[in-house]
């Protein structure tokens, strides 16, 4: 669930201690579901995860801010939707490395797609900004048959009379998991969906559903089937599934309801990630083509696969950018990325590719810094320059020179014994352009200062 235009800010503000830099870190997952649809607007629910951590060495430290989220329609940007939602003070003591933020906001918005940015940001700059955007797709509900809204993952479901709580739904108390992932503290996937036009083009008084949960090599390992009466046009169907005696892996729970008269069926899924340390591993080992099944780069889409190597070509060599360029299946995209990743793996003892999370590290860095209205961060040349070489040793800022446009000069004293970048926003679009350098391989213009004077 991946990981675009604008930078929204969950601000932080310490109080009653002083830190030092870094010491702070801040994560943030997001998810949605779609439900009911009502003259012509669909019902959205968007889930957050909030988690900020702290360096043990800090004896206590309080926190509060916004969270900024906005809805952004890439085909019309007068839909653009922008929401502030105040954060309660959460206090961190000595006996916990963190505490965590989980939320539910609903949303009425038309069918179509959408981008969904969220950013979480320390106000006093402790901690690096995480950034979470998604497409989302809202497609109306079919017209005189059955169908099934989107699926919502949950910590927990329990009944109650509790209107006034913010996760209270249908005489449910639903704590959602935007995480998608369960393991030995949440042993227990608990899953919420509405089933609606039941009774609609009925010929049969019941339906099936069937409730599949899939592995990542699409192995089937649960199945159980429900009888559906049709007395209710729009009803809910809650459920759970013990995870524990399940592997480490990616998993797919599939709702499938059936009309087996007419052989109708509509489908719903959700993907999450179970990590068990006790449960032994039958579905893949750790080895060859398994290994790859069970990753998460055998799920990735087209889209995903394209951005996921055009940022990846800034370090791939020429043969691999032409083995690329002749790949034409989605399917060896997907194993061609697995296997570029994996062998700049330096330690592959470790649970983690550290060589790949530092790339990532800084993708999202620049994306944070340097995106702009049309640009990714990574995609500008700053971007580009950030990710290859890492942070500069100086850099040299000029905004408001005189008879200039504005300017950067970024100096790496370990490259080729010192090397400089010079980037110009030349458009005034805050889209700095690359001008000139002194490495090898890169554009060189020693006249370069022309290029900037307005005069």
């Amino acid at each position: 669930m991946k990981k675009l235009l604008h930078v929204f800010l969950l601000l932080l503000a310490v109080s009653s201690v002083t830190v030092k830099a870094q010491q702070l870190k801040l994560g943030l997952d997001v998810d949605f579901a779609c439900f009911s649809e009502v003259d012509s607007v669909m019902q959205v629910e968007l889930y957050y995860h909030l988690l900020i951590s702290k360096d043990i060495s800090i004896k206590d430290a309080s926190f509060s801010g916004d969270l900024k989220i906005e809805f952004f329609s890439p085909n019309d940007s007068s839909k653009n939707k922008e929401y502030v939602y105040q954060i309660s003070k959460i206090n961190i003591d000595d006996s916990t490395y963190g505490r965590s933020l989980v939320g539910v906001f609903t949303y009425y918005l038309k069918p179509g797609e959408y981008i969904i940015i969220a950013s979480a940001e320390d106000s006093l700059k402790k901690a690096h900004p995480v950034t979470i955007d998604f497409k989302m797709q809202l497609q109306r509900y079919p017209k005189g048959t059955f169908s099934i809204s989107d699926i919502e993952l949950a910590n927990s479901i329990s009944k109650s009379e509790n209107t006034d709580s913010r996760f209270y739904k249908n005489t449910f108390e639903i704590i959602p998991n935007p995480t998608r992932v369960f393991n030995q503290n949440m042993p227990v996937a608990f899953y919420y969906c509405e089933l609606f036009g039941l009774k609609e083009n009925a010929k049969q008084s019941q339906l099936r559903l069937d409730i599949n949960l899939f592995n990542a090599n699409n192995e089937r390992v649960y199945k159980k089937s429900k009888i559906i009466g049709r007395t209710e046009n729009n009803i809910v169907e809650v459920g759970s599934l013990n995870i524990m005696k399940y592997p480490t892996g990616t998993y797919t729970l599939a709702l499938a309801l059936i009309d087996s008269v007419d052989k109708r069926t509509y489908l719903k899924q959700k993907k999450f990630f179970i990590y068990t340390q006790t449960a032994a591993d039958t579905s893949f080992s750790l080895k060859g083509e398994n290994e790859y099944m069970a990753s998460e780069f055998a799920v990735l889409s087209e889209e995903d696969l394209t951005e996921a190597f055009n940022q990846a070509k800034y370090i791939a060599s020429t043969q691999e950018i032409d083995k690329w360029n002749r790949l034409s299946t989605i399917e060896s995209k997907r194993v061609f990325i697995y296997e570029f990743w994996k062998k700049r793996d330096n330690a592959p003892e470790t649970p983690d590719n550290e060589f790949r999370k530092e790339f990532y590290e800084r993708v999202r860095y620049v994306n944070d810094k340097f995106s702009s209205f049309k640009k990714k961060g990574w995609f500008s040349d700053r971007g580009r320059v950030y990710i290859m070489h890492g942070e500069p040793s100086e850099i040299e800022r000029f905004p408001n020179e005189t008879d200039y446009k504005p300017y950067e000069v970024w100096h790496y004293n370990g490259l080729e014994g010192g090397a400089i970048f010079v980037f110009a926003d030349l458009n005034g679009y805050q889209d700095y352009q690359l001008i000139h350098s002194t490495l090898r391989g890169e554009l060189r213009d020693d006249y370069w200062t022309r290029r900037v004077k307005t005069n």
